[in-house]
């Protein structure tokens, strides 16, 4: 009573109910309450049911396709140009060449990291085409679909793709 004063007549009331209305084999129990256990009900997605492409997939795809490319700019060039613009405003000598000095390091650590960074979502990228072509593949491959699996085809099947895409287009 002492830690929650404003919640205890409640707890306690309800406690005195539940044991006039479930009365345990003749034993009196007001001061537990009784707690049922919440079954849980797990949804699957519908991306995850169906072979189908969706938004999100679309979306994702396009994301990881450009991640790397932006996490080498954020990671590279942000600091040194700081440390640029405090070169140019810098009044002495010796700290101009020292914010010159860190702006090269630090682009060069900047764009270390950056590699790094890309070379980790580009495997993360390889991972997740191939899981999403497994996905679409699971119930047969669409028109549509056929762009997620030019990667998996050989050069002669890429051409009589290209060719038979090439007659489509003019007419569109």
């Amino acid at each position: 009573m002492r830690f929650f004063p404003a919640i205890w007549p409640t707890l306690y009331s309800h406690a005195n109910k539940m044991a006039l209305i479930e009365p345990l084999a003749g034993r009196h129990r007001s001061h537990k309450l009784r707690f049922r256990p919440v079954r849980l009900k797990m949804k699957l997605q519908k991306s995850q049911t169906n072979g189908k492409l969706t938004g999100k997939d679309a979306k994702t795809a396009t994301l990881l396709k450009h991640a790397p490319w932006v996490a080498v700019f954020l990671t590279s060039l942000p600091v040194p140009l700081v440390l640029l613009v405090l070169f140019f405003f810098s009044t002495t000598t010796e700290t101009a060449a020292v914010f010159l000095l860190l702006a090269g390091l630090s682009l060069t650590i900047g764009f270390a990291l950056g590699l790094v960074i890309a070379a980790i979502l580009l495997l993360y990228r390889k991972n997740w085409l191939s899981k999403l072509r497994d996905r679409l593949a699971s119930d047969g491959i669409t028109a549509n679909e056929v762009v997620w699996f030019r990667s998996e085809l050989t050069s002669a099947e890429r051409k009589s793709l290209e060719s038979i895409a090439k007659p489509l287009a003019i007419v569109e």
